[in-house]
């Protein structure tokens, strides 16, 4: 799996080095790298369970002002399928995104959702419960290509997309439901909000 992991890190560094698309799709893929290295680092580490547990988000961290678990949840993953399906969403929906509207937007809108979709889910899990994985904010770009497409002919295609990585996020045992819901209605508020605006 390490091995695995390695070759996707080379053939994104091998992309953004070679073709103008996956460069102007830095960001997303600069994300989706991150968060495979942090995963193989925790899993390589020995201390899995110590590891997502001091950086995962959750309201004793809050309490203890480890306050940097708002910025780190996202990129810490509780296993590798958990890894695998959110940066396929994150891959899809986050170029869409950002080829649209632009690097600085993708990050605001993945951090701005990840955060908040975050510590709106913690009164659901419990004092102790850690949340982890980029789901947030990957389902607040979800919610932002719905609203930028609306009225284009590849909103038929990210509907379906988007409905097939929903399904996905219910199936899942464990899995943040009230995260996955508040970064999906954030993303949709924000993309409505900024429809029609240039990239940045």
């Amino acid at each position: 799996m390490p091995l695995l992991m390695a070759a996707v890190l080379l053939v994104i560094a091998i992309a953004m080095l070679t073709s103008e698309v996956a460069w102007r799709a830095r960001g997303t893929l600069g994300l989706v790298g991150l968060a495979t290295l942090v995963h193989m680092y925790i899993t390589s580490s020995g201390s899995e369970y110590a590891l997502i547990v001091s950086f995962g988000l959750s309201l004793r961290s809050l309490e203890e002002g480890r306050y940097y678990t708002l910025l780190l949840h996202p990129f810490i993953h509780a296993n590798t399928l958990h890894l695998f399906f959110n940066m396929a969403a994150l891959a899809l929906f986050g170029i869409i995104v950002e080829l649209q509207r632009g690097t600085w937007f993708l990050l605001m809108i993945f951090f701005m959702t990840s955060i908040l979709s975050g510590l709106a889910s913690l009164p659901f899990i419990g004092w102790n419960a850690v949340t982890v994985g980029a789901s947030g904010g990957v389902f607040g770009l979800m919610g932002c290509s719905l609203a930028e497409d609306s009225a284009r002919r590849s909103s038929k295609f990210i509907e379906l997309a988007a409905a097939v990585f929903l399904a996905v996020g219910f199936w899942f045992i464990g899995a943040n439901i009230v995260a996955h819901l508040a970064g999906l209605l954030l993303g949709l508020v924000a993309g409505s909000a900024s429809k029609g605006e240039k990239g940045w």
